[in-house]
Parts: C-alpha cells; sequence; structure tokens
C-alpha cells in the first residue's frame, strides 16, 4: 500500500504541475492576444461601441466586435448596392494614384516614422493633465480641458505627434496633434499639444458638423475612426469605413470633411476633405484574388464601407492607417504586429515586406499588390454619405 500510496501521490503532483503549465500557457496567451476573436467569428451581439465598454485597461483592448460610435455613424454605415458616384470620379481617381505610390501599412516603424494614432484607455487613478494648445490661434476647442492619462501614454514617433485618449467614465474621445509634452509628468500637470479636439464616442457620428467635429486631423472626424485594428485584422473583419491619407488635397471638404490642407499645387480633379472612395469589388470577387486572407480582410471593409479622406501627406497616392504601436509599447505590452506578421511572412504570396531599419527587423503589409486600383476605386457622391436631411454641395 506504501508504495502504491507513493505512487499515486507523484502521479497528483504531475498532474497538478501539468495543470498549472495550462493555467500559464493559457493566461500568456490571453495576455497576447487581448480582444482578439477568433479568427472568421461572428459577434454574437453584433459589432457596437457599447461592446466591452467600460472595461477596456491596458492588456484588455476592445475586441473585433467593438467600434467607435454610434451604428448610424457615416463610419458605421454600410455603402448601398449602386451607389451615385462623383461626375469626375474616373479622373479623381487617376489624380490620386499619379501622387504617388500606394503606402504598405508599417506594423512596427522605426522612431520618427510612426504617422499612425496611438489610443489609450485611462483608468480613474490615472493623473490628470491640463490640455494647452499653443498653434493655429487662440480658438482650441480643448485649450484648459483636464483629462485622465496613463502616465506612460506615448504620442506617435512621426512629426504628427498624434494621440487619441478614450474616457470611458464620460464617454468623450479626446484627439490631439502635435504632442508636445513627451513624456507626460508623472504626476499630472500640463499637457502642450499644438492642437486638438473631442468627440462622443459612445453616442455620436463621430464628426461631420460643427458640434461634432475634433480638429486633431484635417478632415476633423474623431482621430480613431476609420483606424485598422490589430483585433480586427487577426479575427478577419473589420466593420467600418478606413482613414485614407492622400498626397495633396483640392482645398475644399465634402461632408464629413470639417476642415482641409495639404492643398494640391494644380487641383484640377484633386480630391476634397472628406470625400469619400470605395473599392467596387464583390466580395466574392475579393475572395477569389490570389493574395493573404489579411489583405482581403481590408478589401472588403473598403468595398462595403469605403475609405474617406481624412488627411494629406505628401508623397503617396494613398494610405491607410493602423493603431500606432505606441498603443501597446508605451505602456509596457507588446506590439502584437510583429509576431503576427512573421508569421504571416512565412506563408506563400503573404504580401508582408520584411526589412531592416536601425538594427530592427520590420514588417510592412502592401496593402496595393494584386488590385487593379485604378479600375476598381471609385469616388462616391457626398450626397450618399450626408444625412438625407441635410443638403449636399462641396465648399
Amino acid at each position: 500500500m506504501g508504495s502504491v500510496g507513493a505512487a499515486r501521490g507523484k502521479l497528483l503532483a504531475v498532474s497538478a504541475a501539468f495543470l498549472l503549465l495550462a493555467i500559464a500557457l493559457s493566461a500568456s496567451a490571453a495576455s497576447y492576444g487581448a480582444g482578439v476573436a477568433s479568427k472568421g467569428a461572428r459577434c454574437q451581439k453584433g459589432v457596437h461601441v457599447t461592446n466591452g465598454w467600460g472595461t477596456f485597461r491596458t492588456g484588455k483592448w476592445p475586441s473585433a466586435c467593438w467600434r467607435p460610435y454610434s451604428n448610424t455613424s457615416f463610419f458605421n454605415t454600410p455603402l448601398p448596392p449602386h451607389p451615385r458616384l462623383l461626375g469626375n470620379s474616373s479622373a479623381m481617381i487617376a489624380k490620386i494614384l499619379s501622387m504617388g505610390d500606394i503606402k504598405p501599412l508599417k506594423t512596427n516603424p522605426a522612431p520618427g516614422d510612426d504617422y499612425y494614432h496611438p489610443y489609450f484607455f485611462p483608468r480613474s487613478s490615472d493623473p490628470i493633465y491640463t490640455i494647452r494648445c499653443n498653434k493655429h490661434g487662440s480658438d482650441c476647442p480643448i485649450e484648459g480641458r483636464r483629462v485622465r492619462i496613463p502616465a506612460s501614454a506615448r504620442p506617435a514617433s512621426g512629426s504628427d505627434a498624434h494621440m487619441v485618449v478614450i474616457d470611458q467614465a464620460s464617454g468623450w474621445e479626446y484627439d490631439f496633434w502635435n504632442v508636445q509634452t513627451v513624456p507626460l509628468p508623472r504626476n499630472g500637470g500640463p499637457i502642450t499639444i499644438g492642437w486638438g479636439g473631442r468627440t462622443r464616442i459612445i453616442n455620436g457620428p463621430g464628426g461631420g458638423t460643427a458640434a461634432t467635429e475634433s480638429p486633431a486631423v484635417m478632415s476633423s472626424t474623431g482621430a480613431i475612426g476609420g483606424v485598422i485594428r490589430f483585433q480586427e485584422l487577426a479575427a478577419g473583419h473589420i466593420d467600418h469605413a478606413l482613414f485614407m491619407v492622400v498626397g495633396c488635397s483640392s482645398g475644399r471638404m465634402v461632408y464629413p470633411g470639417r476642415d482641409y490642407g495639404g492643398t494640391c499645387a494644380d487641383t484640377t480633379n484633386a480630391p476634397a476633405s472628406g470625400q469619400w472612395l470605395q473599392l467596387n469589388m464583390t466580395n466574392n470577387q475579393i475572395n477569389a484574388l490570389r493574395m493573404p486572407s489579411w489583405q482581403k480582410t481590408i478589401l472588403r471593409a473598403l468595398a462595403r464601407y469605403g475609405g474617406f479622406v481624412g488627411d494629406t501627406g505628401g508623397n503617396e497616392a494613398f494610405g491607410l492607417e493602423l493603431e500606432s504601436q505606441q498603443t501597446y509599447t508605451s505602456v509596457g505590452a507588446v506590439n502584437p504586429y510583429i509576431a503576427w506578421a512573421s508569421k504571416q511572412a512565412t506563408k506563400r504570396n503573404s504580401n508582408i515586406i520584411r526589412y531592416s531599419d536601425g538594427g530592427v527587423k520590420r514588417y510592412a503589409l502592401d496593402i496595393a499588390k494584386g488590385v487593379d486600383w485604378k479600375q476598381k476605386l471609385r469616388v462616391i457622391d457626398p450626397c450618399v454619405i450626408r444625412p438625407r436631411r441635410t443638403r449636399c454641395s462641396a465648399r
């Protein structure tokens, strides 16, 4: 009996060890893939801003079943089957494509090369910062506002230095452009930005009117709007329109654009701020393309919801917006794109560019490859996007 009891004891010890190991591995996986639904999984309660609202924090980012703004927002409304097109749609697409290359999406850009939008969810224990604006005059809409921000939060490293703070307690999204106070004072205090604004994220459209605009990007739409998040890409569905950066603009604005900038030297057929573009392809046509699933995920969003001109960059036809790696790395988390892109790059026809910069292995997603953009991209008439009760005209 003694030997049997000892054997049972060893068996129990081994079983316990395996159980602890399984728990540890499960916790590690949960930490790495926080908020990531299984690929292709459906959202049981639909895709909505309230999904998980109030629970987001460092290490628990929103899943692919969350998207900012109300479901009736222009960001979140699918385009109709046969939308009215702009009269000079083909000429405008030709103009955009003549501005340069279609920019790959950089998953871990080098310092100074990050022009994406990081976003943060403060907690009630985070320090309070007072916003000071020092660009574009004296009517900054968030001048003097007091906002909780994680002290370790950092803006994107490019010269635009964007940062988004989403306050779950109040339902406000604060958007900053040209954050100059880096690092933030550990215990709170003033934070200097070039310009910024705020918009209701929990129940608003994310811009389009004087009451809802947030002027941290050219279109004055919410700066988290249209951003592709890792959780969406990993889950295989993006349920909103995409933020687009073009080389230059016409110096005009159409709904939902509320400001303009980066005017082309020759504005003939140039896109306006807020201009809405669409990939004219069906799901079946996209699924039949010989390209990786991540790229098809982006194309399906561009076909169903479209993309809007949110900003200008100066040397590209157009680019899309990922969330900045600072969303993760500045708060001590791992940038999930790196391991994901490294794995994707080993697959055939991955359309992932591998390169080195500063002695660091980096990755970029080639969204342009395999699509006839000149034939398949088109410009939607602003009347399709604008609410029916208002007029449709360029200014």
